[in-house]
């Protein structure tokens, strides 16, 4: 009998539903094609293929050669650029504080099985269409301190979705910026946001 329990034990606790949550954790993986406005092909630190991590209010970034580019540890509200994977001062500090105009757009597409919607994000001389899924979401109040960008206003203007295909047009510096989602992976990420681990 007790051998019996013993073999079904295992089976019982793998029907235990797992609890679900609505917020995101995991990889997504992003292709890279940048353009001069004359349609020369340019370089940028983030590669041809960067890898973008998130799990509740933090994130990480990496780029070319899986170099590590920023870090937010939302606990600590410390947002920290790497360059050649060392911390830097932040960047662009100005850039950060110009005012974000939001405009939905009725544009819809599907980006790797997930259909989308869109908005663009004007700042600066920068206008950014953003294609995002609702299926793919997380909390937009554990980046509400963050100082990087955009990031929080395009959280807070997508309750949270995150974006799977970006097109940024700087008219100013004469490019234009397209990332693609190829791969979404869905993990959780236990000691990923330290400076030191790897890519994965």
């Amino acid at each position: 009998m007790n051998k019996i329990l013993l073999a079904i034990v295992p089976l019982l606790l793998g029907c235990v539903p797992v609890i679900s949550t609505p917020w995101f954790s995991g990889r997504i993986v992003y292709r890279n094609v940048f353009v001069t406005l004359a349609g020369d092909t340019i370089h940028s630190n983030l590669g041809p293929e960067n890898r973008f991590y998130i799990q509740g209010d933090k994130y990480k970034t990496y780029g070319a050669d899986k170099q590590l580019l920023d870090l937010y540890a939302g606990k600590n509200s410390v947002y920290q650029f790497f360059k050649d994977g060392k911390p830097v001062a932040q960047h662009d500090a100005e850039g950060h504080k110009l005012p974000v105009v939001i405009r939905r757009l009725p544009t819809t597409s599907t980006v790797l099985g997930y259909p989308c919607q869109a908005i663009q994000l004007i700042q600066g001389g920068v206008s950014t269409i953003v294609y995002f899924s609702a299926g793919l979401r997380v909390n937009p109040k554990g980046f509400s301190k963050d100082t990087n960008g955009y990031w929080y206003a395009l959280l807070k203007a997508t309750n949270g979705a995150l974006p799977l295909r970006i097109i940024s047009v700087n008219s100013a510096q004469g490019f234009t910026a397209t990332s693609e989602a190829t791969s979404v992976q869905a993990m959780l990420l236990n000691n990923e946001f330290i400076a030191t681990a790897p890519a994965r």
